[in-house]
């Protein structure tokens, strides 16, 4: 009987182990499973896609839903969806989705064989402000367009801010951070920073490839990477051709390695740009501060800063201009070199100038140059690095300058010639007003120069003011003792600085406030006033108006102000010597907050400890950790708690 009885015991704990074996393999199982697929399921968000009643993307699950289920809110190619985003998303999980593709571009569905979506993306998406932060997306299978959207239409994409993103596609037709492919679009006030990698074909900051497309003050301080042949790199645009690029820059590296096109703010392009400029390094086979490539171009009021640095062809504003098309009020300050074994020219100001066509209308005027020449064949120009073909036209290349002290250029031309007009200036002469406003350079309107800005070089003044508008469809959302102000941004080619927010005149916070809303508190029941105007360099619009009625106060708790946690703007911005970070947490939460520089090095932690929940704030004085003085530029600072991270720009300007 005992050993019977020992033997059901062994029996009994053998059955035991194995259930718990089973039971483990399955949590294993299972945990592969979820960090595959990631944990956060698709959730359809509020709304119903219509103008006046919005899908609400504001949440991670939000987002995923509008990724993957386009069959839920698609009707089809001419019928917009609209969308507007409620919150900052941390879509670092994003990684772990569909089998390490990552994120699916919105736009789709993907046939097998099939490399073009079945329908495009037509509608409005407003992130108003908000971020998508640590996005990932690498080779996803069987698409033609990637980003964060593949293809849109029609459409208009704003006030999106993609923050640290990872986007690697190879063989696509085009890569942006935003959007891959845009046709008869708009892309306005958007924001991306992070890596974007492609091989072939067109990859951009914002877009990979753009049609009839506006792009209108945008900004990356992405990395831009093209390891492909023959295909073409932009800060902003790969390959844009009869759109507008205004009022936009970028700060990252724009890398096309030895066979791509490569230019800080577009690869290739045909339209107008304008009032952009480009900080980051620009590589390429043929390569160009500004545009690596251009015909039927206009670029005016752009500057680069960054080195230019090709294989065959480098200009500090244009690597190649083919025939047709005006270069004015632009300036180039990094050094231009080509490293190639034959034919290899640089320019101050255009690589190469190539008449090939009949017909040629070409204006190259008041432009200038300092940065260091250095050619492989030795054939350099402080304006125009070779002139190639003799096409008859019309060609005006005149009152344009370049430093002889710093370039090394003894000719304006690389074919060892001077046109009329154009003057090679030691440094000395190059930073006195005289120099160009005797060549009738406009110092009133378009260029400004004083010895404490841009090394004491001329430097172009903003677009003038002149078209003040409010800000556009202003509401307010009331919640109980709660009002959320919601606008549009203005309908204006003017940069706005911000907004200010007013209850019954009263101006409800100094700081200038960059996302399109605010949301205020209210103690006492009544009618309220509120209004917000947009503030531009030199003035401040009329207000848009708005009433909200309050009749919730009371003693009870139930109405309670309930915080978001949020890293709101710095105030002032641009600063000099210190401003102010103020966040809000919801609960109480640990914070750091951690300032970087543009190329993604850490500058400061100015803070990391347990803070309560309600409003705080924190000053930067300009200073490093070490408690050293840090140079003019652009920063960002970051805010992560357990559950929260977002980063913003700020600019120091000395």
């Amino acid at each position: 009987m005992k050993t019977l009885k020992t033997a059901k015991i062994r029996s009994t704990n053998l059955r035991l182990a194995c259930l718990c074996l089973l039971v483990m393999t399955m949590i294993c199982l299972g945990g592969i499973l979820f960090a595959q697929t990631g944990t956060t399921e698709p959730v359809q968000p509020t709304g119903t896609g219509i103008e006046t009643d919005p899908y609400l993307i504001g949440n991670l699950a939000n987002l995923r839903w509008l990724s993957e289920n386009y069959e839920d809110w698609y009707i089809d190619d001419t019928t917009p969806v609209y969308i507007r985003q409620t919150a900052d998303i941390n879509a670092a999980e994003s990684s772990t989705w569909n089998a390490g593709a990552g994120f699916r571009p919105i736009g789709g569905p993907f046939v097998p064989d099939e490399r073009e979506p079945h329908f495009l993306f037509v509608g409005v998406y407003d992130g108003r402000g908000f971020a998508v932060s640590n996005l990932y997306q690498s080779n996803y299978p069987q698409i033609a367009h990637a980003g964060f959207f593949s293809k849109i239409e029609g459409s208009t994409i704003k006030n999106l801010r993609l923050e640290h993103v990872q986007f690697n596609q190879q063989d696509n037709r085009g890569l942006g951070g935003i959007v891959g492919n845009a046709q008869f679009s708009t892309i306005e006030n958007c924001y991306t920073s992070g890596t974007i990698n492609a091989t072939n074909y067109s990859v951009g900051g914002i877009a990979g490839f753009t049609s009839l497309t506006d792009t209108d003050g945008c900004s990356s301080s992405a990395n831009v990477t093209n390891n492909g042949e023959i295909a073409d790199s932009g800060g902003i645009v790969g390959n844009g051709f009869d759109g507008t690029i205004n009022n936009s820059f970028s700060t990252g590296m724009v890398n096309g390695g030895s066979a791509s096109s490569a230019g800080g703010i577009s690869g290739s392009f045909g339209g107008i740009i304008s009032n952009s400029y480009s900080t980051g390094n620009v590589i390429g086979w043929i390569a160009g501060g500004i545009s690596a490539k251009i015909n039927h171009t206009t670029i005016e009021n752009c500057y680069s800063t960054g080195n230019i640095t090709s294989s065959d062809v480098a200009g500090g504003i244009v690597g190649t201009f083919f025939s047709n098309g005006s270069i004015s009020n632009c300036y180039s300050r990094g050094d231009i070199s080509t490293n190639g074994t034959w034919d290899s020219f640089s320019g101050g100001i255009v690589g190469e100038l190539s008449l090939i066509y009949w017909g040629n209308e070409v204006l190259i005027q008041n432009c200038y140059a300092t940065g260091n020449l250095i050619s492989a064949d030795n054939v350099t120009g402080g304006i125009v690095g070779y002139l190639s073909g003799s096409g008859p036209g019309t060609v005006n290349i005149s009152n344009n300058f370049w430093d002889t002290t710093t370039t090394n250029a003894i000719h304006a031309f690389g074919n060892n010639f001077t046109p009329p007009s154009n003057y090679g200036l030691p440094t000395a002469q190059m930073k006195q007003e005289s120099t160009f406003i005797d060549a009738g350079w406009d110092f009133d309107f378009v260029w400004d120069i004083n010895e404490d800005t841009n090394d004491g070089y001329p430097h172009l003044r903003r677009p003038e003011v002149d078209n003040i508008q409010p800000p556009l469809n202003l509401i307010a959302i009331v919640d109980g003792v709660n009002v959320r102000l919601e606008w549009d941004t203005p309908e204006t080619q003017n940069i706005v600085l911000g907004y200010k927010a007013y209850r019954d005149g009263i101006l409800l916070t100094d700081r200038l406030l960059e996302d399109l809303f605010y949301e205020d508190s209210l103690t006492e029941n009544g009618t309220y006033l509120y209004q917000v105007t947009a503030v531009y360099e030199n003035e401040e619009s009329a207000p848009a108006t708005v009433e909200a009625i309050i009749t919730s106060v009371s003693d009870s708790d139930e109405n309670a102000i309930t915080l978001r946690t949020t890293l709101h703007s710095n105030y002032p911005n641009p600063f000099n010597p210190e401003t102010t970070i103020s966040f809000s947490l919801s609960v109480e939460s640990h914070v750091s907050i951690v300032i970087f520089n543009i190329r993604g090095q850490k500058v400061r932690t100015l803070v990391n400890s347990n803070h309560s929940a309600g409003k705080h704030s924190v000053v930067w004085n300009g200073k490093d950790e070490n408690g050293q003085d840090v140079g003019s530029g652009i920063y960002f600072y970051q805010m992560q708690t357990n559950d929260y991270v977002t980063t913003r720009k700020m600019i120091l300007m000395k």
